[in-house]
């Protein structure tokens, strides 16, 4: 019964009746000296709230808040900026240790504690399942947590203290500075440098690959699923040509004449610049003469691409990929926080169990390497790739 010592009050809020917290958190708030907080998800900007959060945030108060979404990102970095105490848990779910699927949450911050303290009068503890979000708050949800006053020497309160204090020893100060890189973290994509263009990229090679404008090239290749992404006859690519030690290098815009099937065309091609794809290289361009029938009846499929004006070097192509921001920490040291028989329960019980952000130095070294506007595309055993082009001017 000593931990019931110095517990002044117990209720369950909200009342069955009338199941919006807001008008009882204004309150609080509009009392209180202090709060401290650690919940799970932050997204609410209440302009009749706002004065009195950041009061209560800054001196001793402060608010953690794990960084998944839905937190938003703007509202905790506007709350730092305004003066209040904002730190944000930055670690989650290993790739290992997801439960039941990829759907399952990655947050590991899932507390919902706030605690209220006013000069003169009992702290108040609410501990239970309302974030701070307009489904909780107003109603919505279905929520309940305990609202506790609590005397500032008791069991409960230095509890609840040296609970709040070790979560914020686990997060980091929001700094403004990097909002766009938490938002990394969230899994939006940071936004091109001006307006890009999607567009497929042929790489062939050419003898002379500086004398290719004007000309047409019929490609024939056994990789169905590549040359479906030229099926459209008029559909803009960018042919990309190399000279055969490598030594030249030519980008034109170009569009599909025609494509089709071999076995079901009943065509015969005559003499034609040509080439055939392996599968393995670059396709080079041959001819003008007669493409072997032999060769034609293997691949089973074409697309003749007319090249037309040179790109100058002012075109940037870029290949889109995904910024592995997040990173697998094996031996982490939140591993220590599992209870050793539940150890076994993980899909992978060796784990790794969490996954660390990356810096942002390292962010912004992998966008500089993996997204960075390359001079050209590579080929990764892929007849076509998919990239964006910045600087393309418009077709004439």
């Amino acid at each position: 019964m000593s931990t019931l010592r110095g517990m002044t009050s117990v209720r369950l809020v909200p009342d069955p009746h009338d199941p919006g917290v807001l008008s009882a958190i204004e309150a609080r708030l509009a009392g209180a000296e202090s709060l401290r907080a650690a919940v799970a998800f932050w997204r609410l900007d209440i302009p009749e709230l706002s004065g009195n959060l950041i009061r209560v945030l800054s001196g001793r108060g402060f608010l953690c808040v794990d960084i998944h979404l839905p937190t938003d990102i703007d509202v905790l970095c506007d709350m730092k900026l305004a003066g209040a105490n904002v730190y944000l848990h930055i670690v989650e779910t290993g790739t290992q240790a997801v439960e039941g699927g990829t759907g399952i949450a990655r947050n590991l911050l899932h507390t919902k504690i706030y605690l209220f303290e006013s000069i003169g009068a009992v702290p108040e503890l609410w501990v239970g399942s309302h974030n701070w979000t307009l489904s909780a708050l107003s109603g919505l949800n279905i929520e309940a947590s305990l609202e506790v006053g609590c005397e500032p020497k008791s069991e409960l309160y230095l509890s609840a203290v040296e609970s709040l204090e070790a979560i914020r020893r686990k997060c980091v100060a929001v700094d403004p500075s990097l909002r766009d890189y938490y938002k990394r973290l969230q899994g939006f994509q940071e936004p091109p440098e001006g307006p890009g263009t999607i567009v497929q990229v042929l790489e062939v090679v050419a003898d002379r690959p500086s004398e290719l404008q004007g000309l047409r090239f019929t490609l024939f290749s056994s990789d169905r699923v590549e040359l479906s992404k030229l099926k459209t006859v008029g559909q803009s690519l960018i042919v990309l040509a190399r000279s055969p030690g490598g030594s030249q290098e030519e980008r034109f815009r170009a569009h599909v004449a025609d494509v089709g099937e071999i076995a079901k065309s009943g065509i015969a091609f005559d003499s034609r610049l040509h080439a055939f794809d392996d599968g393995a290289s670059w396709p080079r361009i041959v001819g003008p003469s007669i493409p072997e029938v032999a060769e034609i009846r293997a691949k089973g499929f074409w697309a003749t691409v007319v090249i037309e004006d040179p790109l100058g070097e002012q075109v940037l192509l870029s290949q889109p990929c995904r910024i592995p921001v997040w990173k697998d920490s094996p031996g982490d040291a939140y591993d220590s926080r599992i209870e050793q028989g539940a150890v076994g329960l993980f899909p992978a019980p060796f784990g790794p169990f969490v996954r660390r952000a990356a810096s942002p130095d390292e962010v912004q070294h992998l966008r500089t390497n993996h997204v960075g506007l390359a001079s050209q595309p590579r080929r990764k055993g892929r007849l076509l790739q998919r990239v964006l082009a910045y600087g393309l001017p418009e077709r004439k």
